[in-house]
């Protein structure tokens, strides 16, 4: 019966099996369009499966039955995305905003879109609404650091780098950034420790050795800028802290 059918495609979903649950939710739908759960969750494997078209047209029946649902109309702002309708994107994800002012996926997909078409003002802000929201959430943190380096704003920029490490997200990329933070404020030894924890992590980014070279250079400690210059430095050991 169809409560079995919905319970077997959660079943398949939660164990990575989405291909199987899409096709169960496509023959309830076949049978019966009014469960909007179901739709729903169909709606979110087409979007998963690179099937954005799909999707689009089950949210946009979705909102016909519940124009009230901010989910929905996100949804819908993700299909926009994936067919590369921006502006439209941006639309619904403020469809969503004006319904739930709490709606951190909106925000987040708000503050990228204003920082994409570099409207700095309407940036911050939605960053800062999605922070006042949720202080720890890292992809916000992430944006508000790329934007508070944009804005030259280095040692703020590098306060909101160090706390995502401390929440335990740690990469190369924070780690160079942090390290790029340092040298645009002339702190090179600073900018040292925290390209040489981007290199720990990932030895064969020619980015970061690139970076190292310079630095090195500019510190006037020529053996090692040369050393990094010659990328990849496979054989070349770093000391620890």
């Amino acid at each position: 019966n169809e409560v079995s059918k919905v319970r077997l495609g959660k079943a398949y979903e939660s164990i990575g099996f989405s291909g199987k649950a899409l096709k169960i939710y496509e023959s309830i739908i076949e049978k019966d369009s009014t469960n909007l759960l179901v739709v729903h969750s169909l709606g979110k494997l087409y979007l998963w499966h690179s099937r954005p078209k799909s999707a689009g047209k089950l949210y946009d029946y979705l909102l016909t039955k519940d124009s009230l649902n901010p989910n929905f109309h996100y949804q819908l702002g993700q299909t926009y995305k994936d067919r590369n309708r921006k502006s439209d994107m941006a639309d619904k994800f403020l469809d969503a905003y004006a319904l739930d002012s709490l709606h951190l996926k909106s925000i987040y997909g708000l503050a990228k879109f204003f920082k994409a078409i570099r409207d700095q003002d309407s940036t911050k802000l939605f960053i800062d609404k999605g922070l006042a929201i949720d202080e720890n959430n890292l992809n916000l943190i992430q944006l508000n650091a790329n934007y508070l380096y944009t804005a030259k704003d280095y040692k703020e920029a590098i306060k909101n780098l160090k706390k995502l490490e401390s929440l335990n997200y740690k990469n190369a990329t924070i780690y160079s950034m942090i390290g790029r933070s340092f040298v645009k404020m002339q702190q090179l030894d600073s900018a040292e420790v925290y390209f040489l924890k981007g290199f720990r992590m990932k030895r064969d980014n020619p980015t970061i050795t690139f970076r190292l070279a310079k630095l090195y250079y500019e510190k006037k400690e020529l053996e090692k800028a040369m050393r990094f210059a010659q990328y990849p430095p496979m054989w070349l050991k770093v000391k620890e802290d």
